[in-house]
């Protein structure tokens, strides 16, 4: 974070809302960055047996 936080203050973006300042954190990772970034992350199934349904994340 430091990197990025040198960049703020380079380009004069440090007072800027955090939306901004997260949208120019995204751009600066790239595509590939972005797009793990946007990634849900993926449900354990370790503990599930073989035809049992996973309850991670449910209510």
């Amino acid at each position: 974070m430091r990197i990025f936080d040198n960049f703020l203050i380079a380009s004069d973006a440090s007072d800027c809302v955090p939306d901004r300042r997260k949208a120019l954190l995204l751009y600066s990772l790239g595509f590939k960055g972005q797009r793990l970034f946007h990634t849900p992350p993926l449900l354990s199934s370790a503990n599930t047996k073989p035809g049992e349904q996973s309850t991670t994340g449910t209510v």
